[in-house]
Parts: structure tokens; sequence; C-alpha cells
């Protein structure tokens, strides 16, 4: 199941309809980035962009330059429907700094550090930080894509010390930190999906304290940066957490690789003591509810209803998904009879008292997996 979140970027400032942003970051932005124009003129003439020329060529070369800009401007100032079909000079000068602030702002907030991976275990009090992948399927081939120009988008967790939680508490790939204009998105917690509309929370936010059953999200392009280790899981007694297969395969790339293998000792969190739900709501329309159902001293239940659009369900706006997670983040949607039961009594009296559609408890009992003979 995925859901998306996000929250829409603004136009650009000094223009209404956000034409002349759109013009900016396609030409100007790029070609006179360095806030002055007679700056870039000179650049354009001085740097390596073509060879040393004699100063009456390099008197010619400058004319033309001027001219290109002044059409540039013309064209600006026709587009833009504040500028009164002018665009002067001082102006394109101010947005362009205005564009820089904004670009350093931005990319100040995406940018973070992540520790280099050692061959060790990681304790709990022991302050570290980890940008990690959860590959679901080979893990060889997904090493491969990391780092390659692949389409899409790479979906991966900061981890630290404070903030344990991973997808379905797994292990994964370690990834060096990815150059900010990589990341297409950052949000504090798991969004089902990809992240919508360039949501950017920022990295304090993805750094807070929460239990194993959170974690957060980064979206990056796929040649933002390289695997540099591969990261499993403990209990604080040393048994090993996750799929088994997926562990025996990141042992055999970080051997067949030399990558180094960090173990994270995992604390426990304190498993829900009562009923509790949430609502989220999206940029795209979608919105999902989550209910926390208490379920023991070492595990709890996890009920998702999704209403909106999803690819993986055409036709159907209302999906949900039922899970067990264990104070160590380990997932699983494999229920016992007395689990789904419970979930059965749960929602019951939540539509008794009004605060369950008939619709969203069908879709909780249509989204049980069966149980294997």
């Amino acid at each position: 199941m995925r859901f998306s979140a996000g929250r829409p970027r603004p136009d650009p400032p000094n223009c209404s309809a956000g034409i002349l942003g759109k013009v900016f970051f396609e030409t100007v932005y790029h070609a006179v980035s360095v806030v002055y124009l007679q700056q870039m003129i000179d650049e354009k003439l001085n740097n390596n962009e073509k060879p040393k020329s004699p100063e009456a060529d390099k008197s010619a070369e400058r004319e033309a330059v001027k001219g290109e800009i002044a059409e540039l401007v013309d064209e600006l100032g026709e587009r833009c429907p504040d500028c009164d079909g002018e665009m002067t000079l001082e102006a394109v000068r101010a947005y362009c700094e205005n564009c820089l602030s904004q670009h350093e702002s931005e990319t100040n907030t995406r940018a973070f550090e992540v520790d280099k991976p050692e061959t060790r275990t990681y304790l709990p009090d022991e302050a570290y930080s980890f940008l990690v992948h959860v590959p679901l399927g080979d893990v060889e081939k997904r090493l491969g894509e990391i780092g390659s120009e692949r389409g899409g988008v790479l979906m991966t967790t900061l981890l630290n010390n404070e903030r344990q939680g991973t997808f379905c508490g797994e292990g994964g790939l370690l990834l060096e930190a990815p150059i900010p204009e990589a990341i297409k998105g950052m949000s504090r917690v798991d969004c089902g999906g990809e992240i919508a509309d360039g949501r950017m929370d920022s990295v304090e936010e993805l750094q807070e304290s929460a239990s194993t059953a959170e974690y957060n999200q980064i979206d990056m392009k796929f040649d933002g940066g390289k695997v540099v280790g591969v990261m499993l899981k403990v209990t604080p007694e040393g048994k090993e957490l996750g799929d088994p297969a997926r562990n025996a395969q990141l042992r055999e790339v970080a051997e067949r690789h030399g990558l180094p293998i960090a173990t994270v000792e995992v604390a426990p969190s304190p498993m829900p003591t009562e009923l509790s739900s949430i609502t989220r709501e999206f940029a795209d329309g979608n919105s999902l509810t989550t209910y926390d159902i208490p379920d023991g001293d070492d595990r709890f239940l996890r009920v998702d209803i999704a209403h909106g659009e999803f690819y993986h369900s055409p036709g159907i706006n209302t999906v949900s998904r039922s899970m067990t997670i264990d104070q160590y983040g380990q997932v699983s949607q494999l229920l016992a009879e007395e689990q789904e039961q419970k979930i059965r009594t749960t929602l019951g009296e939540l539509l008794e008292q009004g605060d369950l559609s008939e619709k969203d408890q069908k879709a909780v009992l249509d989204g049980f997996l069966p149980r294997p003979e």
C-alpha cells in the first residue's frame, strides 16, 4: 500500500503568477547565478569555457554576450505580468540574489552528515548516525542500482541511537550522505510511498527521539550517493533481528564487495497500553488513519486505513492493512486468529461509537492476509 505526503512549494517571489520564476530557473538562474550580470560576462570570457583570445576578439565576444542578455531581459519583461513589459537589470540582479538566497537556505536544510560505518557493534548509548536503505528484493541488484542513473527515487531512513526505527525493523545497505541536490523529499514520518510535492522536514525533526515502530523517510535520486556498508540489527542479548534471508544476502554482499558490517543493538520500546488513533492528511488529497491496539508487553497491533486514489488499487478508494509490531520495530502482517479477533472487537466498538464507518470496517476485514495452512 502506498501513500504520499508533502506540502506545495510556493510560487517564486516578485512575480504573481510564478511565470517569471519558471523562466528564471530554466534560463537566468543557471546562467547568472553569480548575482551580477557583469560578473557573469567576465567569467564567461575569462574562465575555461573558451581559450584566451586577443583583446579585439574579447571585446567582440563581450558585445555578443551583452546582446544575448539584453534579448533575454526583454523576453522576461514580456513574460512577467508585473513588469509592464520591461525588466530592468536592477530587477534581474535583485531576483537573482533572492533565488540564490532561497537556494542556499534549502540546500542547508537538506544537508546532513553520517558516520563512516565500521565492522563492530553500535550500542544504544553511543552517538552515531547512518543513512540506511532496506532492499525489498535482490540485494546485489539494488547495490548495483545505487549510484547509477536509474530513474525513480530511492527511499532511505536517517538512523541514530535515539531513533532506531527502519522499514519493518530491518537492516539494510548503508549509504554515504547524499549531495543536497539529490534529495527529493524529507519527512519525519513514513509516508507509505514517495514523498509528494517536495516536502522538506528539517534534519532536526528527522532525528527526534521516537519508538522503534516509527521511522523517518528521505527520498533521493539513485545517483545521489554510494553504498559504504551494510547494517544488521540485534537485541541487547545478541539475537539477530529482521528477515534471515535478507540478512544472509547482506552478509554475502558485504563479503563480496569488501564492505564493513555495522551491527546496531536496538533498545526495546515500551508498548502501547491503550487504544490510540491518528489521522494524517496528505497534499494529494489522500488520508491515512492509524489505530494502535495493545496486545501484550512485547508487541501491539496496528491498523492502517487509507482513503484516496492508489496506483496499486485502481477504482478502490479505501484500503487497509493490519500488522503486529514488536518492541524492536519488527513487523508482520501474518496475524494469529486471536489477534484478528481483537481487531474485529475493537472495530465493532468504534463502529458503535460512531468513530468508524462500515466501509472502513469492511476494508480492514478484507485486508487480513490468509494464514498459511
